[in-house]
């Protein structure tokens, strides 16, 4: 299958990962994903299972795929992973959130060009996405410089949530994104149900006192349209 996304980790901080993510095949979108930034933590493990050495720091220069094969099995994600169907969209789409807790998206460029403008562009579609994980160990073998490409879907199911977007919750979507008070996203959660909102995802994920939010957090911005 044709690469979709160059994945390149620029830091891994406690339990979020920073990544910068360029589109391969043009016609993909850059959009905050649960289940691709999923993802993106999942498949550099996979691949260390495997011996497949290009996804450590400097290529994996000096470390055989028996070592490479160690790294991936002493890893926490192991105990967590093994045996499990990477393309198995089901399970991801139901078990992203043991992992990931939060996924935003800032500094998109060329987002919205047409395939036929992508090809021809000098600097690809990319972004760069944090991830915050429920457990720093998901992140224990990432390090910076790392990068790979991948063939990751977007397995989530994006909720329809125009008829939910009234003046007020619009203003105060936008004041939390602007002034990153990401404390008032319980108040949001109250005024999308109040207005038919349904989606347990969307509430559940805004009422999360224990959730460290992002910026660009992925369901922020599907209220305010960018999804």
């Amino acid at each position: 299958m044709t690469d979709m996304y160059r994945v390149r980790v620029e830091a891994v901080e406690g339990n979020r990962l920073t990544c910068r993510v360029t589109v391969v095949y043009s016609g993909e979108t850059l959009v905050p994903s649960r289940t691709l930034a999923f993802r993106f933590v999942w498949e550099p493990w996979y691949d260390l299972c495997d011996g497949m050495t290009r996804h450590l720091p400097g290529g994996g220069k000096g470390v055989t795929p028996e070592e490479a094969r160690e790294m991936g099995r002493v890893a926490p994600l192991n105990k967590e992973l093994a045996n499990r169907d990477m393309d198995d969209s089901d399970w991801n789409q139901a078990n992203a959130d043991r992992f990931v807790c939060c996924v935003g998206i800032t500094d998109r460029r060329n987002h919205d060009k047409a395939d036929s403008e992508a090809n021809e562009q000098v600097d690809p579609p990319h972004a760069t996405y944090t991830i915050t994980v429920t457990d720093p160990a998901w992140l224990a073998h990432l390090a910076p410089g790392m990068e790979w490409d991948t063939t990751g879907f977007d397995d989530d199911v994006w909720p329809r949530v125009h008829q939910w977007l009234t003046p007020d919750i619009m203003a105060l979507a936008q004041g939390i994104d602007k002034e990153r008070a990401f404390e008032r996203l319980p108040i949001l959660a109250d005024a999308l149900q109040e207005a038919g909102c349904d989606c347990d995802d969307i509430l559940n994920h805004f009422r999360d006192v224990t959730a460290t939010h992002v910026r660009g957090c992925w369901a922020l911005d599907v209220v305010l349209g960018r999804e």
